[in-house]
């Protein structure tokens, strides 16, 4: 599990990003995102490649949002990929905002 998040200015942005270990894989079993106050704000999701963020996918979210499971059953990195899960504060104040990250690491076979 991976947790983290702070404050956030008015059009601002944070960014948690995880690179999986080369001795496992990962699968994502839950993202879990939160805003402090209601407002509706946007998240991404995606793998980071040669240094560059590839969205998979975009959801919009007011205070908190979970997308379990099934929705991202397909969602399995590899030895060395790095992921990211990125939360836009679209408020017009400072908000703080929180991403968690649930899932399986399973060892890969060397």
């Amino acid at each position: 599990m991976a947790v983290a998040g702070g404050s956030v200015p008015s059009g601002g942005a944070y960014k948690l990003t995880v690179t999986v270990s080369s001795e496992y894989k990962f699968t994502v079993a839950m993202i879990i995102v939160t805003c402090e106050a209601s407002c509706i704000q946007k998240a991404d999701y995606g793998l980071v490649v040669d240094g560059e963020d590839r969205t998979y996918g975009r959801f919009y979210f007011d205070i908190s949002k979970s997308i379990p499971y099934p929705e991202l059953a397909t969602y399995v990195f590899n030895p060395g990929e790095t992921f990211f899960i990125k939360v836009y504060n679209q408020d017009s104040e400072t908000r703080l905002m929180y991403i968690t990250v649930n899932g399986t690491l399973e060892k890969v076979s060397t």
